[in-house]
């Protein structure tokens, strides 16, 4: 499972690069840092929503995601 995870935050932080290199990134994190902190993010909303049923804690996920890309 950490490999998994291990790997799904260096293709986000790939990503990020890319959204850097573009000139959308506005957050001065490093991109494997802020890329970690995505994965964790998402994950702990997927379970919050799940317990709560309730979509809301997707829709902050992505609410908040917002704030690092344009």
């Amino acid at each position: 499972m950490k490999a998994g995870l291990d790997l799904w935050a260096a293709l986000v932080a790939a990503v990020l690069k890319e959204a850097d290199a573009a000139g959308t990134l506005k957050s001065p994190l490093e991109h494997e840092r802020l890329a970690g902190f995505i994965v964790n993010a998402w994950e702990g909303a997927a379970l919050r929503a799940k317990v709560t049923r309730s979509r809301e804690p997707l829709d902050d996920f992505f609410a908040m995601l917002d704030t690092f890309v344009t």
